[in-house]
């Protein structure tokens, strides 16, 4: 989803203040659902058209492989649990929300979207589910999480203790909700060749890969091996959002324009599992090829971004 050309952008549990021309676009993922918003519907309209669906799905046959019915005995599974006899796995309409749940393929994997008209807009929340015995439970779990999703409206902040989608927010459950994961891509109208982006990633349980800055000192090794004329110009911590982080800023030279530089600002903070407001982040400003900028308004427009980037409860 765009968002507008300047102001605070809702993102998760964060907001991030934005320059005039920024063109940012939002993905998301919050309890394993995405939420589209398919424009402008009536209700009766949607629920008759998602009844043809699910018939059409009842009456197709599920295209299950007999290898696929082995490896699940061989796991302790019953593939009669595991698969539906038809394509539909499940449909349940009520209170003014549909879900509906089909094989995609010759997997006990299903896809799950639950669709619901809300301010006169038709909202599609979509997600995965495995094995069809399963249903029941992931129907459940979904209808709950969606239960508690208001559409985005312009102007009106979202409560602090809740987490910005791309079209809405989704209300906190509970202490143990680590929110969801976020991602913002940002390009300028007035900066060709320059992008800024922002991963935000809810943690159940810490990363067991290499720090973040033994990465870097690995990726500049590597790059510096290569050839490349890598200076470093920025390195160690910083706090941005709430959360102390590590930063890494180099120049080398540009492989697009023989007596020009790329640059790239990154920076990484490693969150805490369990904790909605701590979450695993990573920020990243590359300019590349003919942006036509020093280092010094580079500095400027990483400073103005992530000084701007904070948690809203934070902010108020």
């Amino acid at each position: 989803m765009s968002a507008p050309e300047r102001g605070s952008y809702c993102i998760g549990l964060h907001e991030l203040h934005l320059p005039t021309g920024a063109k940012p676009r939002l993905s998301t993922i919050y309890a394993g659902l995405r939420d589209r918003d398919h424009g402008s519907a009536r209700w009766g309209e949607v629920l008759a058209s998602l009844q043809d669906r699910a018939e059409t799905a009842r009456t197709t046959e599920m295209p299950r492989r007999s290898r696929a019915a082995e490896l699940y005995r061989a796991a302790g599974v019953n593939p009669e649990a595991a698969f539906s006899d038809s394509r539909l796995v499940g449909f349940d309409a009520h209170d003014g929300a549909a879900v509906i749940a089909e094989h995609t393929g010759p997997s006990a994997t299903f896809s799950i979207e639950v669709h619901s008209v809300l301010d006169g807009r038709h909202y599609v929340f979509e997600g995965e589910g495995s094995q069809a015995s399963r249903y029941p439970a992931v129907r459940d779990g979904v209808l709950n999480d969606v239960s508690r999703y208001r559409p985005r409206v312009s102007g009106v902040q979202p409560p602090t203790d809740a987490f910005c989608t791309a079209n809405g927010y989704f209300q906190l459950r509970d202490n143990e909700d680590v929110a969801g994961d976020a991602q913002l891509a940002v390009t300028f109208t007035d900066m060709p060749g320059v992008s800024f982006s922002l991963n935000i990633y809810g943690l159940v349980k810490a990363s067991k890969e290499l720090s973040f800055v033994e990465r870097a000192a690995r990726d500049l090794l590597e790059l510096t091996s290569l050839g490349g004329r890598v200076k470093r110009l920025h390195s160690g911590k910083r706090s941005y959002g709430g959360q102390s982080g590590d930063i890494v800023a180099i120049r080398m030279a540009s492989e697009d324009n023989d007596t020009g530089y790329d640059y790239k600002y990154f920076w990484h903070a490693a969150g805490r599992p369990m904790d909605a407001y701590a979450p695993e982040i990573e920020a990243e400003l590359l300019a590349e090829g003919a942006h036509g900028l020093d280092q010094d308004a580079l500095d400027a427009l990483w400073a103005e971004l992530m000084e701007g980037f904070r948690l809203r409860r934070d902010a108020r």
